[in-house]
């Protein structure tokens, strides 16, 4: 629809006018004129979120190369042996082979979670959730790079995400079954 939003801004006053005769003399055609004139302006802002793509912003999206969340190496820089993380003090190098374990969880606040990773090394506990820029490319480098990696952590994860129960991602003292 090429003028939804000037339908959106029509209805919307249609809404108020009718409104306003419903108070000034209650009569039942107008309440059946203001259920109809709402319903249209309900439609057409569905319609108008729509065409916004608002749902795309939602957490849960769908992969899309060209979107730079998943494109984007963001504060990290990937290399063979590891990888940079860009603070804004230090630039710190994570060696692969440096990686003690890691752990995935989630934080909750209100009624909203985030995913967390904690990279344990000898250096130190760096600490990434899925805000950070290169969210993306840091999980599906730490799935190239390492070997043990559990592959079914992040589906943990999305299946209880009001729960702070924690993943051990990557463990490398940990030994395979083969079934």
């Amino acid at each position: 629809m090429k003028y939804i939003k000037v339908y959106l801004i029509i209805s919307l006053i249609l809404t108020l006018f009718s409104f306003f005769l419903i108070i000034r003399w209650g009569n039942i055609i107008f309440w059946i004129l203001f259920y109809i004139i709402i319903t249209v302006f309900i439609i057409l802002l569905i319609k108008q979120l729509e065409i916004l793509n608002y749902i795309k912003k939602y957490p849960f999206r769908n992969y899309d190369e060209s979107d730079p969340y998943f494109s984007d190496d963001g504060v990290f820089k990937f290399e063979n042996n590891g990888f940079y993380v860009k603070n804004l003090k230090t630039r710190d190098f994570i060696k692969w082979n440096d990686i003690n374990f890691i752990i995935a969880y989630n934080v909750l606040l209100f009624d909203t979670s985030t995913m967390f990773l904690e990279i344990h090394t000898n250096g130190g506990i760096f600490k990434f959730n899925e805000e950070t820029s290169g969210w993306c490319q840091l999980c599906n480098n730490i799935s190239l790079k390492l070997s043990n990696i559990d592959p079914q952590w992040r589906m943990r994860l999305l299946n209880t995400p009001h729960l702070e129960d924690r993943v051990i991602v990557y463990n490398p003292h940990a030994r395979t079954i083969i079934w």
